[in-house]
């Protein structure tokens, strides 16, 4: 970006981000403002930087309730206040749940969920339970008003909602745990576990069986009316989304065997692209994609279903963006199902209109540590020893090119992802991936060794460093599947507090290379070289993982502290005196320099180990002394 040399001067994109990057900077007090037009060159800054706190974008967020509309406008900017925006923004979602307004919190998280990657911005400086608490809260207590009129809107602003609570979960892959719900009786801990998975009828309660019937005859039944008030108001959203996955059930299965035309298909399906619905089609579709991995007659009718919900042939422009957001939770998992059917029926023309339907959504749709199946398949094939063998090549790229960086700044680095790391972890263990990265670092310690003239490291040979750093930065480098359980965000009221369950977690590579740390003797009998790299390696990762705390200020007494005795009278000045001689003499202090104080010739007077007072008083007539039954020293 600050590059002269390169072709960027003619791009307005560069130079702006130029210009907001000095701002930010100068911002934070890390540039000075005199110095902007030196590092900009001819540009200077057309604006004075300002720092915004939260609680005055908040003021400005609530007091106009378009603003809120437009709030992650502002995370895109480069001003250097993205910070205070991020914690604005969850403060807002804190008060709008506080106060029941439904309908701007509904148009807030829209706004989020259309571009998922605000929510990336979000989490560097929030936490998920932060931001979610507040509305899983106020989704767990929703209930209709006694003088509820209509209930459509209450469906849309109860889906829109939820809608924000799908992407955060589908994107990064997280359980209702990791968001601080353990309860039973939580609605969106039922929604997020049972809301994409069918069950039979057997598995149905009576009540949700009354609910699934309504639904299946407001939206075919020619005599029922379609969906009226009176259905919605017998089935309250919450209970609506926990019967979505045999509802589709049943309609694929109708449709397969007959029971359904293909325009009552579409009269009925088509309730789904409205905004009151719309969010329902997450657990629709990942229901859906799931069906398709079963070898069943059904295949078909399920892509005719997923047709009519990804090429609409009519539909509002606040559908259109709602579905666009729709898409982007629940692309990868389609698009797995869908090429899997492929494979098996290449001769099908139905799935490619699907797939490109899809096909933007598919690159933002996920933001997990989960590696994908095609590299999953790649590292599994490396020769000879599959995972194993891709480790230890990705180690020693990497020890290369860190090693040939000085001489060869230009060289380009090599492929790396720490999905392969944790995808080793989960499919062969911690040990077995510590073993190739430590094979990696024992390769290059025997290879300098065996070029040395005298067959010993130097301290600055430059591979061998490389290779232990490389190794620290991965056994050092967090795994975000290995997170413990958040604690729990639910508010039962008298409800007893729900215990979070303990749970194990995997075993880390830092916790495999302290095992083999503490073994390095039986190592050593066998190699000694491999236990001297163990105990090296694990060294340098635990002096890499300590945390230095800065020294805590000495204890200052207040200045207007006062000594008040009144509380202990029993206290008398000899038991003072007496401690005062002991802490001097503790103390090692030298008074002889100082006439008459502690003297090798003056014992008494001044003296803490001789005989006298301190002082040179005679501290048994001070028990005689009348001191009062109080003394005050200010």
């Amino acid at each position: 970006m600050f590059d002269e040399s390169r072709n960027n001067n003619n791009n307005p994109y560069t130079e702006s981000a130029r210009e907001e990057f000095c701002a930010a900077c100068v911002l934070h007090g890390l540039v000075e403002r005199e110095h902007v037009e030196r590092i900009l060159g001819e540009m200077s800054l057309g604006y004075e930087p300002k720092k915004y706190s939260k609680d005055d974008l908040v003021r400005d967020y609530l007091s106009q309730t378009d603003k809120i509309s437009g709030v992650v406008a502002d995370l895109d900017k480069m001003d250097g206040n993205v910070g205070a925006v991020c914690q604005a923004i969850v403060e807002v979602i804190r008060q709008l749940c506080s106060g029941k307004e439904t309908m701007s919190l509904k148009s807030l998280c829209i706004e989020l969920v259309q571009k998922p990657q605000a929510l990336d911005i979000l989490l560097l400086f929030e936490r998920v339970p932060t931001i979610l608490a507040p509305i899983c809260q106020l989704l767990d207590k929703w209930h209709y008003e006694e003088d509820q009129a209509e209930y459509q809107p209450v469906y849309e602003e109860f889906g829109g909602i939820l809608l924000l609570v799908f992407t955060f979960v589908n994107r990064y892959n997280l359980s209702p745990a990791d968001l601080g719900l353990y309860s039973a009786n939580s609605s969106v801990r039922k929604i997020l576990s049972r809301s994409h998975m069918n069950y039979d009828m057997e598995g149905l309660s009576d009540q949700e069986k009354q609910h699934l019937g309504g639904w299946i005859q407001g939206l075919f039944g020619s005599e029922a009316g379609g969906l009226g008030d009176e259905l919605m108001s017998s089935c309250p959203p919450q209970n609506f989304y926990l019967i979505v996955a045999p509802l589709f059930c049943n309609i694929v299965i109708g449709y397969a065997h007959g029971h359904l035309t293909d325009e009552s298909l579409k009269s009925g399906v088509e309730f789904f692209v409205e905004p009151f619905l719309l969010p329902s089609l997450v657990p629709a579709i990942k229901f859906l994609a799931d069906y398709l991995w079963i070898d069943q007659k059904e295949q078909k009718a399920v892509l005719k279903v997923l047709q009519l919900f990804l090429l609409p042939n009519a539909i509002s422009t606040e559908a259109s963006s709602m579905l666009a957001s729709v898409k982007k939770i629940i692309a990868t998992p389609l698009e797995h199902a869908l090429r899997t059917y492929q494979r098996r029926d290449p001769q099908n023309q139905e799935i490619n209109p699907l797939l490109s339907a899809i096909k933007e959504s598919i690159l933002i749709s996920r933001r997990t540590g989960l590696a994908e199946n095609n590299e999953l398949e790649q590292w599994a094939q490396a020769p000879p020893s599959g995972f194993w063998s891709s480790i230890k090549t990705t180690t020693q790229g990497l020890v290369q090119w860190s090693a040939q960086w000085s001489l060869q700044p230009n060289i380009m680095p090599t492929t790396y992802t720490h999905r392969q790391i944790i995808a080793g972890i989960n499919m062969m263990s911690a040990q077995r991936v510590l073993s190739a990265i430590i094979d990696e670092v024992k390769t290059a310690t025997e290879d300098t060794r065996a070029q040395s003239p005298r067959g010993n490291i130097q301290p600055g040979d430059v591979r061998v460093q490389a290779a232990y750093d490389v190794a620290t930065a991965l056994i050092c480098a967090p795994n975000v599947t290995n997170e413990p359980p958040a604690p729990s965000v639910e508010n039962p009221g008298d409800e007893p507090q729900p215990v979070i369950p303990t749970l194990q977690r995997a075993l880390t590579l830092r916790d495999a290379l302290r095992l083999e740390a503490q073994g390095f003797k039986a190592t050593q009998k066998k190699d000694p070289i491999l236990a001297e790299i163990i105990v090296r390696l694990h060294r340098k990762v635990e002096a890499q993982m300590q945390i230095n705390l800065p020294p805590a200020p000495p204890m200052l007494p207040a200045p207007d502290m006062t000594l008040d005795m009144s509380a202990a009278p029993e206290v008398s000045l000899n038991d003072a005196m007496a401690a005062m001689q002991n802490d001097v003499g503790g103390a090692g202090l030298d008074m002889s320099g100082i006439d008459g104080l502690g003297g090798p010739s003056s014992a008494g007077v001044g003296d803490p180990n001789g005989d006298g007072d301190l002082f040179g008083i005679d501290s048994t007539s001070l028990d005689d002394f009348d001191w009062g039954s109080t003394m005050e020293l200010g």
